[in-house]
């Protein structure tokens, strides 16, 4: 196989493989107070029927570790 492809000149170097690019870790974020940083969470929740669930959806402030806001929608 070597041979009948150099013989048809299709052989070609390889380039140089480029090095693993380094991902950089997301900032940390540090809450000095309450109401500046919030996070969010969605739950599932099983109702009496097979298969269906509501979704909870949360919202709380990271300082206090109080929920500042919450809602459920099926």
């Amino acid at each position: 196989f070597y041979r009948v492809m150099k013989r048809h000149h299709l052989l070609t170097h390889r380039e140089k493989v480029k090095p693993n690019r380094q991902v950089k870790k997301p900032k940390a974020l540090t809450a000095t107070g309450v109401n500046e940083i919030y996070t969010w969470d969605i739950t599932y929740l099983p109702t009496t029927v097979k298969g269906e669930f509501l979704y909870l959806y949360l919202v709380m402030d990271i300082f206090s570790r109080k929920i500042v806001g919450w809602q459920v929608h099926d």
